[in-house]
């Protein structure tokens, strides 16, 4: 495992396949530049197998937060605990912090995600969440 920080752009390039959109390096920039945005990678033999990224949410009123963003596999390691590692540090990485917990947001239609969730420790609250989007480039 490896905490990715200030001037990693191009170990993020690395991991490239696993994003679900192509590699940006001034969002990447962006992202590494903020003290708040974390990024874990996971390597197999030197190789790219994974990556979690997670924003610190702070409150007024409350304890610190991680929000987990996105986690990814490389398919050829998938299922082989990549995740489960991955998890098992952004769990230390919050602790560091002082947060009082993780969230992550997910939907029924991904049961990888959720399976994968529970067996790491993840309590689903139940509720059925409605999540609602401000399309700003319109």
């Amino acid at each position: 495992m490896t905490r990715l920080g200030r001037g990693d752009e191009a170990e993020v390039a690395r991991f490239d396949e696993v994003f679900d959109d192509p590699f940006d390096a001034d969002a990447t920039r962006t992202f590494l530049d903020d003290e708040r945005h974390h990024l874990i990678v996971a390597y197999v033999d030197g190789r790219p197998a994974g990556f979690v990224s997670a924003t610190v949410i702070l409150h007024p009123d409350n304890k610190p937060e991680l929000f987990l963003n996105e986690i990814g596999v490389v398919e050829r390691f998938q299922r082989k605990g990549a995740a489960s590692a991955l998890m098992d540090e952004l769990k230390r990485l919050a602790t560091e912090l002082g947060c009082t917990t993780i969230w992550v947001l997910t939907d029924e239609g991904n049961p990888a995600a959720m399976a994968m969730y529970e067996k790491t420790g993840g309590v689903w609250d139940g509720e059925r969440h409605i999540m609602f989007e401000y399309d700003l480039t319109k």
